[in-house]
């Protein structure tokens, strides 16, 4: 048996049906007050309105703006946000108030203040082109703010050396010379820059305050009154040789709206200046004096000092050579006489330090009295590069050297002879030379000098010993000395030494003759001296 055919059904499509949800829009329950100073907070009362059939329930935020039209637009100042909360019932309106602060920096003009509501997108509302909420325009005012600034203590340095990163303070005395006190919240930047001391505007300015420093708070400063402000500064060290001037920039973002917006950039007066200079060293000798007074004597010892300061603004550190010289003519030339040097010397003067320095000295030996200018020099020898060699000399003074004592030495030494008595008995003959040598005075005179036994004496009758001293010369020129001998022997006897002053005696080849007494055994050392 075949199947029976089921009827067919049709089936007819729904009719499409809108899902239901709210729908927020307002107006601004009364006119904003139609002149609002800048910087003050304002209450505001929307009319929020839900003309659907769903209820609005919630919380939504509502951003305000601060807008130059009736359009919103990207450039428009944010001024405050609030909460929508609650609910509003289907085709309800209820009244929602807000607070806002306009902002210190709005300038004296017209606009309004646009109200998004539902401005983080939290309902899904039947309409979303109708959130936004402008007022009828209104006018800023600007109350009179004016601030001013000027330089405290600065402490930083005058003079900066090229390559040298330097650190300091500066004090700026903020003052607000307006007469309406600012608000709670109210902060300006406070900037210190170094400006090229012949620059005509601020466009080669460089800052010198931390780029990050927090703007300065300033809540309530009243009109007339001044908040001190201390600025860290700080230079780098690839700034450019030159001079500089300090400037103090305040509110340079206009935070705050004002009177007088030209008068918020200052140049100090103290520091006058900032010198940036490349580095360098100038040893500069100040003084030099000697213990010979106004007069001595050829060849007296004596001590010299010389005071050097660094001139310079870095550290000197390394040798030097200190001389001083006798001159006749106040110069250091060919005919100066160096009399003293004390080569190398260590040096190490930070920038404006100074320090004495001690030579020993000996003053030049003279033929007749003279009268010289005792001139002091430095020279660096390591370590030191002087940028001013014109100050490295000084002159000590002068002083007059008259002719030392003639006095007679071999090879450095006293003439020393010793001669020691036979014991034997036995007649002894003379002839034997004891002693013999070169010698040289402090006049630049030479010559050849022997003691020669010539007699001698017997134990039963002891008699005199007779000795020469024979003196030459190799200066023709030199004619007469005189000649002082003295004597010790070792028998107690004699013990207290003989002296005998000789009358003045004619060099060349003539001899000297000394007599001595004495007995056998004796020792006898003598010392002979031209005076």
């Amino acid at each position: 048996m075949r199947p029976t055919a089921r009827p067919f059904v049709a089936l007819e499509p729904l009719e499409p049906r809108a899902l239901l949800a709210a729908d927020l829009t307002g107006a601004f329950a009364t006119l904003v007050s139609a002149s609002i100073p800048s910087g003050s907070t304002q209450s505001l009362v929307i009319n929020v309105n839900n003309p659907t059939l769903e209820a609005a329930k919630g919380t939504a935020r509502v951003d305000f703006f601060f807008s130059a039209d009736d359009q919103k637009s990207d450039d428009d100042i944010p001024i405050g946000s609030g909460k929508l909360s609650g609910k509003i019932a289907p085709g309800a309106t209820a009244p929602k108030t807000f607070k806002v602060t306009l902002p210190t920096n709005l300038v004296a003009g017209t606009g309004r203040i646009i109200a998004l509501l539902d401005a983080g997108g939290t309902f899904a509302e039947a309409d979303e082109t109708n959130n936004t909420v402008v007022s009828e325009e209104i006018t800023v005012t600007q109350p009179d703010y004016d601030l001013h600034a000027t330089f405290g203590e600065v402490k930083f340095p005058t003079a900066v050396v090229s390559g040298v990163a330097v650190k300091g303070t500066a004090k700026v005395l903020l003052s607000n010379v307006g007469t309406a006190q600012l608000g709670k919240k109210q902060s300006v930047n406070v900037k210190v820059y170094l400006r090229p001391a012949d620059a005509l505007d601020d466009s080669t300015d460089v800052l010198v305050s931390p780029a990050d420093a927090k703007a300065i708070v300033i809540n309530n400063l009243k009109g007339g009154a001044t908040k001190n402000v201390v600025v860290k500064i700080a230079l780098g060290a690839g700034q450019p040789i030159g001079g500089y001037k300090l400037v103090t920039v305040i509110d340079d973002g206009n935070a705050l709206a004002e009177t007088d917006e030209t008068n918020n950039t200052t140049i100090a007066d103290v520091p006058a200046a900032i010198t940036v200079a490349e580095a360098f060293v100038d040893l500069n000798m100040t003084a030099a004096s000697t213990t010979f007074g106004g007069s001595t004597v050829g060849n007296t010892s004596g001590k010299g000092s010389v005071t050097l300061v660094n001139n310079g603004n870095v550290p000197a550190a390394g040798t030097v050579n200190i001389e001083f010289f006798a001159t006749t003519n106040g110069t250091i030339d060919g005919n100066a006489i160096l009399i003293g040097q004390a080569n190398p010397t260590n040096v190490s003067l930070k920038p404006g330090a100074s320090k004495a320095y001690a030579v020993n000295l000996a003053a030049p030996l003279v033929g007749d009295d003279t009268v010289y200018q005792i001139v002091a020099r430095m020279t660096p020898v390591t370590g030191i590069t002087d940028t001013n060699s014109a100050n490295d000399t000084h002159t000590a003074g002068s002083v007059t050297v008259t002719e030392a004592p003639r006095f007679m030495t071999p090879l450095g030494d006293a003439i020393t002879f010793t001669q020691t008595g036979f014991s034997d008995g036995s007649n002894q003959y003379g002839g034997t030379t004891v002693e013999s040598g070169n010698w040289a005075d402090n006049k630049g005179h030479t010559g050849q000098y022997s003691y020669t036994c010539i007699s001698v004496f017997v134990i039963a009758s002891p008699g005199n010993k007779i000795g020469s001293f024979i003196l030459t010369s190799n200066d023709a020129a030199f004619a007469t000395l005189n000649l002082i001998c003295t004597f010790k022997g070792t028998r107690p006897a004699h013990a207290d030494g003989r002296t005998m002053n000789l009358a003045q005696k004619s060099l060349g080849t003539g001899k000297v003759t000394v007599v001595f007494s004495g007995g056998p055994g004796d020792t006898r050392e003598g010392t002979f001296q031209l005076v």
